[in-house]
């Protein structure tokens, strides 16, 4: 009967843990690291920093004066583009993964951690084809923090359980290094994930 009793106990415990879990709302700040052998306009190119928001299913990565919109609940991507227009490029899962470039996606876990802006991290190695060429990136994630599924529409995050903290982008000849310095929880405005007005929008049905 006792233990019976600790049975039902547990499970209530659990349900509660479960379903008190909260999406992430709050800011990240990213350093960006540039290894390689790149022309100095290239170099000159490379931002030095990115910013991160998360709200409720959503991420915004601001780098450089460059916008990237990840909505997991209608499964987008939103780039902004400012030239001589401001446009807006919404492009769908479906439509991602009609031209996708990388394939042969398999991930390895590995026993090693560390701990990044306060966060403990595993680290995953991830294999890949890119356009054909074998590519072979490390990344290190936090199970603490969830973002729904604003990172689906990215290849490497697609099926991560967490978030990346820190993580690598190979362009030729050169990598680029994410590593988070700062996570803050924070309230953060809901219009920072919406088109603002002035903008073009174009999608690939137009």
């Amino acid at each position: 009967m006792k233990f019976k009793y600790f049975i039902l106990v547990l499970s209530v415990l659990l349900t509660e843990t479960v379903m008190g879990q909260k999406l992430f709302v709050g800011k990240v700040d990213y350093i960006v690291d540039l290894k390689g052998d790149v022309s100095p306009i290239v170099a000159s190119v490379v931002p030095e920093k990115m910013t991160t928001y998360i709200r409720n299913g959503m991420v915004r990565e601001d780098m450089m004066g460059q916008t990237a919109i990840y909505d997991g609940h209608e499964k987008t991507l939103t780039l902004f583009i400012e030239g001589g227009k401001r446009i807006a490029i919404v492009q769908t899962l479906d439509e991602m993964l009609h031209k996708e470039k990388i394939t042969n996606v398999s991930v390895d876990t590995t026993h090693e951690s560390k701990i990044i802006a306060g966060y403990v991290c595993q680290k995953l190695t991830i294999h890949y084809l890119l356009e054909g060429e074998e590519m072979v990136q490390s990344l290190f994630y936090t199970t603490e923090i969830d973002c729904g599924d604003a990172y689906q529409m990215k290849t490497i995050f697609r099926n991560l359980k967490g978030f990346p903290l820190e993580y690598e982008i190979y362009m030729k000849g050169a990598r680029l290094l994410f590593t988070a310095t700062e996570v803050q929880k924070k309230k953060v405005d809901k219009r920072l994930f919406m088109i603002p007005k002035g903008y073009e929008v174009y999608r690939q049905q137009q």
